[in-house]
């Protein structure tokens, strides 16, 4: 992504809001029954998901003995012990696909990884203790994860590689939590691993049943600082004007942010807006430029848009930002899910009648297509280049993760110009459903067709997936 030396400051008084009220009322319990969870359960159905006797195992244990190590060329198994080199993962650049826990020996938890380079199930032992495995993950981001402790709306950071914990604010430090938050945290990223820079690291998420925005300072921040306007605190008290053509009078639901390390800048969508945030100062969070993207005319021609609009009815379009390090690049994705897919690859209409009326649980929601475009911002102006049949040889993943695009050459087991993506549960079905988290699979620009990519994406093989899975990356500073 090009930025021009000429960027612009433009902070409105009415658009930007730094809140500084704190609340710690506990009684808000309200927490998402369909969001992610770690069980204790042995008997949990989704253990056996993450298993695959075809692949190689990764054990780690923290109390086994170095002896432990040893391979066996046989069985192909590898224990990794605590105190063992970290070198030993340093070869180990490919993202891994994080599935669901299992759980053995009666009351031993393991985190489990789906390694793309090495074709490869990754076993890591919890060290999660007490309340803390009663957790909803929440964000994935330069080798940590972003966990929400549904118990007590705590927040923390967990690498699974080093074992390091890093306390963030509670969500109770937002102003009015009980209307602003309700334990909701749709997304939470990193502006870099706190471990290699603490000072310059930053902590954004999306939280809220209206998707604001909030950072902090992880390990050193107390409270969570609101950025932008927060609706529901000028609800809560009567000041909202529903006849007034001010802006801020409607909610503003982000639905992405990502972050350039080039430009040390946030840059986060919101209702066909893309803004640019820099969030060096702690005390003066400030917009750099905010611009509306103009792209839908040049993604298809009259006749397709019609042709889509006619094959599927109900669609639900998600909007994702990549930033492709190595390249300086940002890019903006649209993506198209069917809310009720057949088997055939065809919408099927709703049949209103059953348990669950207008909702027969028959058919899940499933992706059918993807946009991608180039972002710029030169000279004041907003550039949109769309890309057809290519990434420019570029793997993408996308997720709850912090979004990211990756040269494939340099990573073995990973297809160009490919599209790995997962499910976001912003399409929730409802409780009890046979479906959710499912909705994962490689896209290939070229051909513009799919594949599986780990779990099937044929309608009568998908199943439930508690929690969905999302994209991990170790990287060598977290080793």
């Amino acid at each position: 992504m090009i930025i021009s030396s000429s960027r612009r400051s433009r902070t409105d008084n009415k658009s930007l809001y730094v809140a500084r009220n704190f609340s710690s009322d506990d009684n808000n319990r309200t927490t998402d029954n369909t969001s992610h969870y770690v069980a204790r359960n042995s008997s949990d159905d989704d253990n056996n998901r993450a298993t695959d006797n075809k692949l190689h195992y990764v054990a780690r244990n923290s109390s086994s003995d170095d002896n432990s190590r040893a391979t066996d060329n046989k069985s192909n198994s590898v224990a990794r012990n605590s105190s063992s080199d970290d070198n030993n993962w340093s070869s180990v650049k490919s993202p891994w696909l994080m599935l669901p826990p299992s759980v053995e020996c009666g009351n031993v938890l393991y985190y489990n990884f789906y390694n793309l380079a090495e074709s490869r199930i990754e076993r890591i032992r919890s060290t999660l203790e007490g309340d803390d495995d009663d957790a909803k993950f929440v964000g994935s981001s330069h080798g940590w994860i972003a966990v929400l402790n549904r118990r007590n709306h705590g927040l923390f950071l967990w690498n699974p590689m080093t074992e390091v914990r890093i306390n963030l604010p509670s969500l109770l430090t937002l102003p009015d939590p009980q209307i602003n938050c309700c334990g909701i945290v749709s997304k939470l990223i990193l502006s870099c691993s706190p471990d290699h820079d603490v000072d310059q690291c930053r902590a954004m998420m999306i939280f809220g049943p209206f998707n604001r925005l909030a950072f902090c300072q992880p390990g050193r921040s107390t409270h969570w600082t609101p950025i932008g306007h927060l609706y529901w605190t000028k609800y809560l008290y009567g000041e909202v004007s529903h006849h007034s053509d001010e802006e801020d009078d409607y909610v503003r639901r982000y639905t992405d942010c990502v972050y350039s390390p080039t430009h040390k800048l946030f840059f986060c969508y919101v209702m066909w807006r893309l803004e640019c945030w820099d969030l060096g100062d702690l005390e003066c969070p400030r917009i750099c430029w905010s611009e509306i993207v103009r792209y839908m005319s040049g993604v298809a021609s009259e006749l397709e848009t019609r042709v889509l609009c006619w094959r599927y009815p109900e669609v639900m379009t998600q909007q994702f930002l990549v930033v492709a390090e190595q390249m300086n690049q940002l890019f903006l994705m649209d993506r198209q899910v069917c809310l009720r897919m057949g088997p055939d690859a065809t919408y099927r209409p709703h049949i209103y009648f059953g348990k669950y009326r207008g909702w027969d649980d028959k058919f899940p929601h499933q992706t059918f297509s993807f946009d991608v475009f180039k972002v710029d911002y030169i000279s004041g102006k907003l550039i949109m280049t769309s890309l057809e049949g290519s990434l420019d040889g570029l793997a993408m993943f996308i997720g709850k993760n912090h979004s990211f695009a990756i040269p494939t050459p340099t990573n073995h087991g990973l297809e160009k110009d490919c599209i790995y993506f997962t499910d976001t549960n912003r399409h929730q079905p409802p409780a009890g459903s046979i479906y959710g988290g499912h909705d994962i699979g490689i896209y290939h620009c070229a051909t513009r067709t799919f594949s599986d990519c780990f779990y099937p994406r044929d309608t009568n093989k998908i199943n439930k997936i508690v929690p969905a899975p999302m994209w991990f990356t170790p990287n060598e500073s977290t080793h």
